[in-house]
This record gives C-alpha cells, structure tokens and sequence, in this order.
C-alpha cells in the first residue's frame, strides 16, 4: 500500500491500482459481511484475482 502523494491523491497497491478508502459503518451486522463478500467476489477475474477477506 502506498498512500497518497503530490503524482496520486488516491492510496494504491502496486499490483493492483488504486485502493478505495476505507469506510467503517457505524453497526456491522450479517447483511453488511454478506454485501462485502459479494462486493469483492465480483470484482475478481481472470487478469484481475479477487481481493482476500
């Protein structure tokens, strides 16, 4: 991880490009650990493996 800087105003991964913030709810119930696990799933691929929980 690398945070931002005066070239990106985002954090990014070397190997994986830029990094969403990260956002803490307030309640973290089964529904949000369900979303959260489909979320990253989804985002996965062939070129692209899917982010470790």
């Amino acid at each position: 991880m690398r945070p931002p800087d005066l070239m990106h105003g985002e954090s990014r991964c070397v190997r994986c490009g830029p990094v969403a913030p990260l956002h803490v709810p307030e309640h973290i119930d089964a529904g949000i650990v369900a979303s959260v696990v489909d979320r990253v799933a989804a985002e996965g691929g062939p070129e692209r493996p899917a982010l470790p929980l």
